[in-house]
Order: structure tokens, then C-alpha cells, then sequence
């Protein structure tokens, strides 16, 4: 007798959304070290790291110091992968404590946002990740990027265009789509040229605040 066919989907292994469920459900109400996470993907964890940091930034509304601090690590991580040299963070960091219900909150996010990313990404535009060079460029641009959204500056959308940029070029990167790393290039572009616009829109104005002062 033929078994009948089932409609269920299983999981993909190699789907990054998949294996963050379930490291979510394995530590589910439990603390868990920041390494567990770099385990469980399989040496892609360091792409990953950089889109759980930038995930928070996602929003027109800036948070200064925070910012800072993620975007460091981002600008870390990614300077030495355009270096060619392994990522690495101290031993102190991959065994710190993550709280339990911070971790399950943001790696459900996570998920989420990758499971709508892996149903658009697929490997086209080759040329793109055609070399390592290539890779290390685009790893370049996101320590760029990291650096821009360092900047403590309480202006709307500060820090979304460089994080958008970061989760652009790193999930092209992981799932090998030349688009997705294209678009992180042009929003690279377009946060400096948005930072741009902020830099001479201070400098008029300061010019002409002393100009006032003045009496011109």
C-alpha cells in the first residue's frame, strides 16, 4: 500500500530562520551563551551576529549609546572578515550570559525577519560573491556601515539607513544573492549621502547662527 504524500513541510537544516527556532525552543526560559550561537549555525553565526546587532536599529528613531556599543561589534566582526582573517571576539564575550527572555524575544525576531529574507533570497548576480576579494569588499563596506551607525546622532533615521545597509549586505552574503548585496551597496551610498546632507545642513547653520551673533 503507498503511504500517502504529506503536504508538511520539514525543516531545513540549513535554513539560518530554522536553526535559530530551534536553539529559541532548546533554550526556551533559560539563560545561554553567546558561543551556543555561533555552534549552532555552523560558522555562518558571525553574519548572523551582525543582523541580530542592527536588528534594534530598524526604526526612524535613534538610540545614541546603544548604537554605539552594537555598532562597534558589528565594525569588528566585519573589518576583520574584509581582512581575511577569522572573525573573533573574546572568550569572556562568547561565554557571557545572555538573559533568558532578552534571547528568546530577539531570536524570535530574528526568525521571523530571516524567514521573510530566505522566501526573496536565492544565489543569482554571481559576480557579486564571484571571489573572495568580492566578499571581503562587501565585508568592507559593512564595517562602513558599522561606523556610520557609531555616530551618537539624535536625528531621525540615523541609525536606519546604515542598519538597513548592514542587514542588506550581510544576508546577501550568507545566502550568496549578488540583488541583496547590490541593494546594500546603494543603501551604503545613500546613508552617506543622507549623513552628507546632515554635515552641511550643520554647517549652515552654524553659519549662519554666527552671522546673527555677529550682527552680519
Amino acid at each position: 500500500m503507498n503511504t500517502p504524500a504529506t503536504t508538511q513541510q520539514e525543516p531545513d537544516s540549513h535554513r539560518l530562520s530554522d536553526q535559530l527556532r530551534a536553539l529559541e525552543s532548546r533554550f526556551h526560559g533559560q539563560p545561554m551563551r553567546l558561543g551556543q550561537v555561533f555552534e549552532v549555525t555552523k560558522g555562518r553565526g558571525f553574519y548572523l551576529l551582525m543582523i541580530l546587532c542592527c536588528l534594534p536599529f530598524l526604526t526612524p528613531i535613534p538610540t545614541l549609546m546603544l548604537s554605539t556599543a552594537f555598532g562597534l561589534v558589528i565594525f569588528l566582526t566585519a573589518l576583520r572578515l574584509a581582512l581575511g582573517q577569522k572573525p573573533w571576539l573574546p572568550q569572556r564575550v562568547m561565554e557571557k550570559q545572555l538573559p533568558a527572555g532578552f534571547i528568546s524575544r530577539l531570536l524570535r525576531a530574528a526568525a521571523r525577519l530571516l524567514s521573510w529574507l530566505e522566501a526573496m533570497l536565492r544565489p543569482r548576480l554571481a559576480f557579486m560573491h564571484y571571489s573572495s576579494g568580492m566578499d571581503r569588499l562587501g565585508a568592507g563596506l559593512i564595517a562602513f556601515a558599522a561606523l556610520m551607525l557609531m555616530l551618537p546622532l539624535p536625528v531621525p533615521f540615523s541609525n536606519f539607513f546604515p542598519a538597513a545597509a548592514i542587514l542588506l549586505l550581510a544576508a546577501g552574503a550568507l545566502a550568496r544573492d549578488g540583488a541583496c548585496s547590490l541593494v546594500g551597496w546603494l543603501m551604503c551610498g545613500l546613508s552617506l549621502s543622507f549623513l552628507g546632507v546632515l554635515a552641511f545642513g550643520g554647517v549652515t547653520a552654524f553659519e549662519h547662527l554666527g552671522k546673527f551673533v555677529r550682527g552680519d
